[in-house]
């Protein structure tokens, strides 16, 4: 039987120390590239293939080990002010929920806000702090986000959709099962006839999962659920032409102040039952999905995390995508029949 080839089999062929042979196996970004074509070449050659055994005890011997206090995850805000943080609950939940997650895999959490520097002067921050992994925030207004911040040498993940470039992995709430949920929950209270109001601009945004998971799960069936969608720039108006026109049971909208909207006022004085698709916690008055924005953002922790304990980091070739889900909050806008 022939004896198997081992890493420091390779390093000794290349000269090169077997830690080194490891971490350009790894595809290690801090190994230079020549070297990591070097050292892969010479596996091939010699027909090195990773034992799967030995590869899980020390990936599970490394899970053990506390992460170095100095370790420190970015948290890039990309549009953000620090005052809009501060005003924001929404916002906030994001950089809680990740700063939780980094505490507790021993990392620490700093904030970073792209306006605040030029891209090469932010890098040179991020690299003379010794940071490896980068989050990249949500963005506030936009449909295809681009970011122009050299982010080949960091272990990133983004929240939210709407980065496009460059394409890293990212962490989101799933719309789609979100809507599937809120008209579960809603028809169970005893509505069938329930209509959807959202803006076109968010639509577009999301790639239209609110509304398609809308025509597919409606109680009522595709083609009537087709009649109570309203896909338009959302004011008040718009709001009461929709109920005066399709005098639904209920509506789902994407908007929690939509409750306050005179619209929803109904001739006995009684207001309009209403499910918000993005409900805080704490604000019990609306019934629907809390996105758990907090859950999100550990996510991302975790993504980064793990590329940087596996020695792993730049852009992508395939992204990986994490999808949440949101929780289902009753309220009394939308009271049972």
């Amino acid at each position: 039987m022939d004896r198997r080839i081992t890493i420091k089999d390779i390093a000794r062929e290349t000269g090169v120390h077997y830690s080194t042979v490891s971490r350009a196996l790894r595809d290690d970004p801090m190994v230079a590239a020549a070297t990591r074509e070097l050292i892969a070449e010479t596996a091939r050659r010699l027909g090195y293939s990773p034992d799967p055994m030995l590869r899980a005890l020390a990936l599970y011997r490394s899970s053990l080990q506390p992460v170095p206090s100095k370790e420190t995850i970015a948290f890039l805000w990309p549009e953000q002010t620090r005052s809009e943080i501060v005003r924001s609950v929404y916002l906030q939940r994001y950089l809680r929920g990740a700063r939780t997650r980094a505490t507790e895999l021993g990392f620490e959490l700093s904030e970073f806000f792209v306006r605040d520097h030029k891209p090469a002067a932010l890098e040179r921050i991020l690299h003379a702090r010794g940071i490896r992994g980068l989050i990249v925030g949500v963005f506030n207004h936009a449909r295809e986000a681009r970011l122009d911040f050299p982010l080949e040498n960091f272990a990133c993940a983004a929240l939210g959709g709407a980065l496009q470039t460059p394409a890293l992995h990212r962490v989101s709430h799933d719309h789609y099962h979100a809507m599937r949920t809120a008209l579960r929950a809603t028809h169970a209270l005893g509505y069938r006839k329930i209509g959807f109001v959202v803006s076109d601009f968010l639509d577009e945004i999301l790639e239209a999962r609110y509304s398609m998971s809308f025509l597919a799960h409606h109680p009522l069936g595709a083609a009537k659920a087709a009649k109570l969608l309203r896909v338009a720039p959302f004011t008040d108006q718009a709001l009461a032409d929709f109920i005066a026109s399709t005098a639904p049971e209920a509506i789902i909208t994407t908007f929690s102040f939509a409750l306050e909207s005179p619209a929803l006022r109904l001739p006995d004085g009684s207001r309009m039952p209403l499910v918000s698709l993005d409900v805080l916690p704490g604000k019990n008055t609306h019934a629907g999905i809390d996105q758990v924005t907090e859950f999100n953002a550990a996510n991302a922790v975790d993504l980064v995390a793990e590329q940087v304990l596996h020695g792993r980091g730049g852009l992508p070739a395939v992204q990986k995508k994490v999808l949440s889900d949101g929780i289902w909050c009753e309220g009394p806008s939308c009271p049972a029949k």
